[in-house]
């Protein structure tokens, strides 16, 4: 399979020296690219400034890509040049996109200000706009939410599923967020979410998932004649 997968947060610039982050590291992504390349998949990783990188044997394998993005509308531009030029099998969108940029100042502001004042608006929902930008891609979105029980995790990612068009979701909570034994729940359109202990068991659930539904979409059941 070929595999787009974004990871990491991003920077939102605030002027010219000053931005706005988030707490994405990336480590879920990497965890993802370096499981595909276990498996001989190609896979294209777009990580943001200052996240974790694969690892350099899974670099040196030749089946990985890897290229940095800054802001949100940086990564969308960069999916979309990747997806048109590319056909992939399957688009995985971990990175942690702001939800509000600020409106940008030009050059730096004087540190000596009484106060600052930041006006944000809205970024672009990228994951929302990948089913149109591979539409024959299995697409994985990402939902992190903070304080909620299982049920009410797992209907926000299955709404989040169907704005996008996305065929599974990774649900989990903003708690425990870092640790690499930090559990989340694999979600489809239909059926119980399955629950995942850590990173590292995420990453060889979701690959074989993909893998199922990639080899699934290649043989499709024959027909039975009565």
């Amino acid at each position: 399979m070929r595999i787009l997968i974004t990871a990491g947060g991003t920077r939102e610039p605030i002027d010219a020296v000053r931005y706005v982050g988030n707490v994405g590291t990336g480590a879920t992504g990497v965890g993802l690219a370096e499981e595909a390349v276990r498996r001989f998949h190609t896979v294209h990783l777009l990580s943001g400034v200052g996240s974790a990188q694969p690892a350099s044997w899974a670099c040196q394998t030749g089946l990985l890509v890897c290229e940095t993005f800054t802001s949100a509308a940086d990564l969308l531009a960069r999916c979309q040049e990747l997806l048109a030029r590319y056909e992939f099998d399957a688009v995985v969108a971990t990175a942690a996109v702001a939800d509000y940029a600020p409106v940008p100042l030009e050059g730096k502001l004087g540190s000596s200000l009484p106060e600052l004042i930041v006006r944000l608006v809205p970024t672009p929902k990228i994951v929302d706009r990948m089913r149109g930008l591979a539409p024959a891609a299995t697409l994985v979105s990402f939902k992190l939410e903070s304080g909620l029980a299982v049920d009410e995790l797992v209907r926000r990612a299955r709404a989040s599923m169907e704005r996008s068009g996305a065929d599974l979701a990774v649900a989990n909570l903003i708690e425990g967020h870092g640790s690499p034994e930090h559990g989340a729940w694999l979600v489809a359109r239909t059926g119980e979410p399955v629950a995942v202990p850590n990173r590292s068991e995420l990453a060889v659930r979701l690959l074989d998932r993909l893998e199922e539904l990639r080899q699934a979409s290649r043989h499709p059941p024959m027909e039975r004649f009565e």
